[in-house]
């Protein structure tokens, strides 16, 4: 039974894998889910900082035990994309020999999935910073002024975990003194479609 349940938790964390979460709302669920299946007191996945000198938590979950209390036993597997280690899964328990040899054996193929999940979220993320870039230098600035009349725009992309697409918008003031607003979408999604808008 706790193989079982065990290999529920791991599809479970699979799952949250391939759900489109922006980055630090994917590594805290699949670190909640891994420390529920392993009941540790903490789980973290360390990246490396900025400057590349070493590995920095970027998202931690649960509360550490006292250490003057017990010892801490520490479980620790590299996330690896390629053959290549993009950063470290780390679980804690306060308890001393809390981690079993099945425990090892699970981080190791949890390790596998969030490093998959990792690298598709920033490929993600970069695409979708591509096109919200270039749809903002496409887009038309400040409106031309129209008499009698206040213009301004601002442009927002869909929400969080929806990319980006072909959106603009336009103020044409007609010969008979009326102002025409116009609002479009060019059909289709990311830099592509941004890319065709500029070409409208």
């Amino acid at each position: 039974e706790r193989a079982i349940a065990r290999l529920e938790a791991l599809q479970s964390v699979t799952d949250v894998g391939l759900a489109h979460l922006d980055l630090s709302e994917l590594l805290r669920e699949l670190l909640d889910r891994v420390r529920e299946v392993t009941e540790a007191d903490t789980a973290a996945i360390l990246l490396p900082d900025e400057e590349g000198d070493g590995l920095r938590v970027v998202t931690s979950v649960g509360v550490s035990a006292d250490p003057g209390r017990a010892r801490r036993d520490l479980l620790e597997v590299p996330l690896l994309h390629d053959g290549r280690e993009i950063g470290l899964l780390q679980l804690g328990s306060g308890a001393e020999a809390h981690f079993a040899g099945a425990d090892r054996t699970l981080l190791d193929l949890v390790a596998q999935r969030a490093a998959l999940a990792i690298v598709h979220a920033r490929l993600y993320e970069r695409a979708r910073d591509v096109a919200v870039t270039l749809q903002r230098s496409l887009l038309p600035g400040a409106p031309a002024p129209v008499p009698g009349l206040d213009l301004a725009v601002r442009y927002l992309p869909g929400q969080e975990g929806a990319e980006v697409g072909g959106d603009w918008y336009d103020v044409v003031r007609l010969p008979d003194d009326r102002v025409v607003l116009i609002v479009g979408d060019v059909e289709g999604r990311g830099t592509t479609a941004a890319a065709l808008m500029g070409r409208r």
